[in-house]
């Protein structure tokens, strides 16, 4: 008699399904919640609505697919589509509500916008240690979809922000402070606005100098950088083209990079002192010295000042 019961057997058939379909549901869940927040650093140039729709699809087809076909037993269907059809008009019209509203200030769940803002000032020189530009901004890199847009009505002057494509096309990482991975291929996204120059305290003023350049041999060269500044210093340098860097006093070896900047290496040199370092304890600005080994392609010659061209920038 079981085998010719066709209720019984649905139970059986759905009940079967509901761990199932429970543990797939739950697994959506966690990759929502986990995804969703990422959101809000994948930048300006990425759609994330698309990405978690992706998801929330993927999951809902594992879910729901085993269950399908119990639809062609139905007697009245029609209830069924309405049920769907309804569901669907009541989540599309709560997107344009505020209760789909990305960002929260709520304390016991914040969800804030992000915004990445470094004020700055810029001066550039030539191979020739002369001053050609000078400036200073805030550079707002834009962290999600929203950005800036959701701030233009509080910053009057994202309104027509200034754009830095020819700095990124000239100059390494855009002449931007910023060497994080994820944040350099973000920047040509990013917003700069005109603004004072910031102040910084006395014993933090940055100065770079160039103590000696000697030629080892006819096509090599030897620099001796000095850079003072704060306890935290974060710089990089790019060879010029064809010029290979051979060696540098900060470590042992010289490995190589994962940026390049018109196919020419860039390093990034980050150092720090902390609490338990006793240099940090000395009042004043923290020295930093190091050597720099240069490899040119060609064979130096004339003077020195004429085969300065093929030196490092």
């Amino acid at each position: 008699r079981l085998h010719r019961t066709v209720r019984v057997w649905l139970i059986i058939y759905t009940g079967s399904l509901l761990i199932p379909i429970a543990y797939i549901i739950y697994q959506g869940w966690l990759s929502l919640v986990c995804f969703i927040p990422i959101t809000g650093r994948l930048g300006s140039d990425k759609n994330p609505e698309l990405y978690i729709g992706l998801i929330t699809l993927l999951y809902t087809l594992l879910a729901t697919s085993h269950l399908i076909i119990l639809t062609a037993l139905l007697r009245r269907s029609r209830w069924y589509y309405l049920a769907l059809s309804t569901t669907f008009v009541v989540f599309f019209v709560l997107l344009f509500t505020p209760i789909g509203f990305p960002y929260s200030g709520d304390t016991n769940g914040p969800t804030p916008q992000r915004h990445w803002i470094a004020h700055t000032h810029r001066q550039f020189f030539d191979e020739t240690a002369n001053l050609t530009r000078n400036n200073s901004g805030i550079l707002l890199l834009n962290m999600d979809r929203n950005s800036p847009n959701a701030v233009k009505a509080y910053v009057p002057q994202l309104k027509e922000p200034l754009s830095i494509e020819d700095d990124c096309n000239q100059y390494t990482f855009c002449a931007m402070p910023l060497t994080l991975g994820k944040a350099i291929k973000r920047i040509k996204y990013s917003s700069w606005i005109v603004a004072s120059q910031p102040s910084f305290p006395a014993n933090e003023t940055l100065k770079f100098e160039v103590v000696s350049k000697d030629y080892v041999t006819s096509t090599r060269l030897k620099y001796f950088l000095r850079i003072t500044g704060p306890d935290r210093l974060e710089f990089y340098f790019t060879p010029k083209t064809n010029a290979t860097l051979l060696s540098v006093s900060l470590i042992d070896a010289v490995e190589p990079t994962k940026f390049t900047f018109k196919d020419r290496s860039v390093y990034v040199v980050l150092y720090q002192l902390g609490k338990g370092d006793a240099r940090a304890k000395n009042i004043g600005a923290e020295d930093l010295s190091l050597f720099l080994g240069i490899h040119l392609p060609t064979k130096i010659q004339g003077t020195r000042e004429e085969s300065t061209r093929e030196s490092v920038a």
